[in-house]
């Protein structure tokens, strides 16, 4: 991918050693910044206002930002990656390449990945703005992705190059479905390719499984110098992964399953065509999850129970 001048010359001018300057100083960051994200979550959504807002149009320019964003990212990373493994093998190119030791390209864009991690906590914004239900899934996944991927980051692990091209990979497919599902008219066939979007996303969970697995093997049968990860490190890493996979699958089934069976039942009702398309609409691993408009409803109407009672 041909990119400007100016971001050739960032990237090329770009210093691992400066960024850990500023990253190790401010641990307090992905501490305040969860801290507000949950505030936000559990307090914020009562306030909106019944129909939500109207922001299709941001939403459809943030969800293209953040599919050209990933896209540069994977055109960054991916090619690092498969030159260490042709070079070095898989388990080399998990075990030898901590952050530290990537060139200026590949090293821009893995910090930028750690930092948008920040950013990425908009995704709920917008769900709550939009008086959308956000399911423990969602917010689970936003907050142990943030604060893993800072101390992953500040440890420079090596499994972090295999994560992040993952990553950038899922997200440059994931943002550019959502982009193209906020315009009406082209829903009918984006949500065709629905099913295959979740099956990525949860094969990413078991690369990610797979990956702190070998760096446990490593560490377990040849000793802590055999990989370039911390044993801390690997055992989140493992369980955060592991998690995932466990409620993603979950989810996925469910939601399948429902679709399915409304499907068969009655394909008549707008409500009951948009639960069919919640397949990929409710899981992502980005943590774009989302209710369907009646588990929303559903929601709201046991709240106003309890209150009345």
């Amino acid at each position: 991918m041909v990119l400007p001048s100016w971001l050739l010359d960032i990237e090329a001018r770009f210093s691992f050693e400066d960024v850990m300057v500023y990253h190790n100083s401010h641990l307090e960051l992905p501490v305040f910044a969860v801290s507000m994200y949950l505030v936000f979550i559990f307090y914020v959504p009562d306030t909106v206002r019944k129909g939500g807002y109207n922001l299709k149009s941001i939403m459809a320019v943030w969800n293209l930002f953040l599919a050209v964003f990933s896209i540069i990212g994977a055109t960054r990373l991916v090619p690092q990656l498969l030159t260490y493994i042709l070079r070095d093998g898989l388990v080399a190119s998990m075990c030898n390449y901590p952050a530290s030791s990537l060139p200026g390209p590949a090293g821009l864009w893995m910090m930028l990945f750690i930092y948008s991690k920040f950013f990425e906590l908009l995704d709920t914004v917008f769900l709550v703005l939009h008086n959308r239900p956000v399911i423990f899934l969602h917010w689970f996944h936003h907050v142990t992705v943030l604060l893993y991927c800072w101390l992953s980051y500040g440890q420079a692990a090596s499994t972090g190059l295999w994560f992040a091209a993952m990553n950038y990979c899922v997200h440059s497919i994931m943002y550019f479905y959502y982009f193209l599902m906020i315009f009406k008219p082209l829903r009918g066939i984006v949500r065709t390719v629905a099913p295959g979007i979740t099956t990525i996303q949860i094969s990413q969970m078991v690369g990610g499984m797979l990956v702190s697995a070998t760096a446990a093997w490593q560490h377990l049968s040849h000793g802590a110098a055999s990989c370039k990860v911390e044993s801390n490190n690997w055992k989140l890493g493992l369980a955060m992964y592991a998690a995932y996979f466990f409620l993603f699958a979950t989810l996925f089934a469910s939601k399948f399953c429902k679709s399915s069976h409304k499907k068969k039942s009655s394909t008549s009702s707008k409500d009951t065509a948009e639960e069919q398309a919640g397949v990929c609409n409710a899981t992502d691993a980005a943590g774009m999850f989302r209710g369907s408009r009646q588990d929303s409803q559903k929601s709201k109407a046991k709240k106003g129970g309890k209150k009345n009672q």
